[in-house]
């Protein structure tokens, strides 16, 4: 509505309250009407967004996904799957383990390939055990 000096046309004729009445009727049918659209529109946003990251899991980490009551969560139950997975979580943590053992190898050996003098007594193999025990889980 046009307004004179700040205050509205709809004000003089006295029609404010009648206005406001059929916008607000208006704004209530309309959004009665929507609604179920809405619901709908929101609930294929949700869905995509679980298929988005249920997509993204398995792609990335190679992982059957479960969808249950809004959460995702793993597929476990299959043993062969769980079982693969279990063995490549051994290897990879295996693999680290080894690499750490020669990387520390490799400085040892770069540190003492100078040194002129070894001692004559054998290493005890509990130290070396704890040694590679602690070199093969953490690595700096």
């Amino acid at each position: 509505m046009s307004e004179i000096n700040g205050t509205k046309i709809s004000d003089f004729f006295g029609v404010k309250e009648p206005l406001t009445k059929l916008v607000e009727s208006i704004s209530c049918g309309i959004g009665k009407v929507y609604e179920p659209m809405h619901i709908k529109r929101m609930a294929k946003a949700k869905a995509k967004e679980i298929e988005t990251i249920g997509e993204a899991i398995t792609k990335n980490l190679n992982l059957p996904t479960m969808y249950d009551e809004g959460k995702i969560s793993i597929d476990s139950t299959s043993a062969e799957e769980l079982i693969k997975r279990t063995g490549n979580r051994l290897s990879y943590q295996e693999i680290r383990k080894q690499q750490n053992i020669e990387s520390v190898i490799i400085g040892a050996y770069n540190q003492i390939k100078s040194e002129e003098k070894v001692s004559a007594e054998p290493v005890n193999e509990d130290w070396l055990f704890r040694f590679f025990d602690l070199v093969r889980r953490y690595k700096r």
